[in-house]
C-alpha cells in the first residue's frame, strides 16, 4: 500500500475509542497517518479519527475482496 492510500479493513480498538459509539470495532476504508487512524465506515457514517494508541489490531482485506 502506497502513501496516502485508503484500504478496506476492520479496525479493532479499545471499547469507547470510536467517537459516538460503544463498539470495539469498525469496518470501512482505513488510512493510517502517523499517530492517528482515519476510518470511513461502510455504513455511511461520518469519518472518524482514532488515536493509534487505542487500536489493538487492523485486519486488512485482500485486494479485490472489499
Amino acid at each position: 500500500m502506497g502513501k496516502k492510500q485508503w484500504a478496506a479493513a476492520v479496525v479493532h480498538c479499545l471499547p469507547g475509542a470510536v467517537p459516538g459509539t460503544a463498539t470495539a470495532h469498525v469496518e470501512g476504508q482505513v488510512r493510517v497517518t502517523g499517530r492517528w487512524v482515519r476510518i470511513r465506515p461502510d455504513d455511511g457514517g461520518s469519518e472518524s479519527w482514532i488515536s493509534a494508541a487505542a487500536v489493538q489490531r487492523i485486519v486488512w482485506s485482500a485486494p479485490g475482496t472489499s
